[in-house]
């Protein structure tokens, strides 16, 4: 068995009361930054199909009927 070195480890409380809390260690190829992960072709496949403008143009009337019943 080939050991890998830990990144750091993760202390899970446990989930029962007054139960032990349980240390998981997490390799460091499985370490990752926090956060989001963002992959540029996505988000420019989605940016193009699906552009955020896309509702005003679809959804003209709503935006039509809704200034006009709060306009009153």
């Amino acid at each position: 068995m080939v050991f890998k070195k830990v990144s750091h480890i993760v202390t899970r409380p446990s989930s029962r009361e007054g139960g032990s809390s349980v240390s998981i260690p997490v390799a460091e190829e499985l370490a990752t930054t926090p956060g989001i992960p963002k992959k540029e072709v996505d988000l420019s496949f989605y940016s193009r199909t699906q552009p955020l403008e896309s509702q005003t143009i679809e959804k003209t009337a709503d935006r039509a009927w809704t200034w006009s019943v709060f306009s009153d």
